[in-house]
C-alpha cells in the first residue's frame, strides 16, 4: 500500500476546517509526528478523509492531495474490445494473428486472448489469489437456451476452487458487466 507523506503546514489547512469529530481523529493518528515537519499515512486513510469531506472541505482536500488522488475512470464506459485494447495500450488481436494454428483452433484462441485482456483491464491490478480462501473471485455464467442461443445468467464466485473458468473478476458488478457486454466473445469458447 502506498504511503502518503505531506507537510504538516499544508495539512493544517484541512485540519482547521475539519469538523469536531475528525480533529480528534487527526490528533490521534498523527501524534507520532509531533516533532516532524511531515506526516505520513496510507491510501486507506486518504479515502476515509475524502469520503467524510463536506463540499467546502473537499475543495481544500483536492488541492492538498492532488498528486496522490487517482483520477477515477468509469470502467463501465469501455464497452468494446477495441476500447479495452486502447486503454491498455495493447495490440487488438484478430484471427490473422492466429493463422499459425489449425483453422479449428483459431477462433477459440482469439477469444481466450481477448478475454484475458478484458480481465486485465477491468480488474485494474487486482489478481485472483487461490491461496486466499476468503477472497471472492467472480466469473460470468451463461446458459444455453432452448432456441440454441446462449444467454448471460449472472455471476457466480469461487473462493478457492474453480472448474475451467476462463477469467475472474474482482467483484460481481464487474463480472456482470463483462458477461453482458462481451457475451459474443465468451460464446466463441462454448
Amino acid at each position: 500500500m502506498k504511503t502518503i507523506k505531506i507537510k504538516k503546514k499544508e495539512f493544517q489547512k484541512l485540519y482547521n476546517i475539519a469538523c469536531s469529530t475528525w480533529q480528534p481523529k487527526f490528533d490521534e493518528k498523527f501524534k507520532n509526528f509531533l516533532f516532524e515537519d511531515y506526516i505520513e499515512f496510507d491510501e486507506t486513510f486518504l479515502k476515509q478523509m475524502e469520503s467524510a469531506c463536506t463540499p467546502d472541505q473537499l475543495k481544500v482536500f483536492k488541492v492538498i492531495f492532488k498528486e496522490y488522488l487517482k483520477e477515477e475512470v468509469n470502467l463501465f464506459t469501455f464497452d468494446t474490445y477495441s476500447k479495452v485494447c486502447k486503454a491498455l495500450n495493447e495490440k487488438e488481436y484478430t484471427l490473422k494473428d492466429f493463422e499459425f494454428l489449425s483453422e479449428e483452433y483459431r477462433e477459440r484462441q482469439l477469444a481466450t486472448v481477448q478475454i484475458h485482456q478484458i480481465e486485465k483491464f477491468f480488474n485494474q491490478g487486482w489478481k485472483a489469489d487461490f491461496k486466499n480462501r476468503d477472497q471472492y473471485k467472480y466469473y460470468p455464467y451463461f446458459e444455453f437456451e432452448a432456441s440454441g442461443g446462449v444467454r448471460f445468467v449472472g455471476s457466480h464466485y469461487f473462493r478457492y476452487l474453480f472448474d475451467g473458468t476462463v477469467a475472474f473478476y474482482k467483484d460481481q458488478k464487474t463480472s456482470d458487466f463483462v458477461g453482458k457486454t462481451f457475451i459474443d466473445i465468451y460464446k466463441t469458447l462454448i
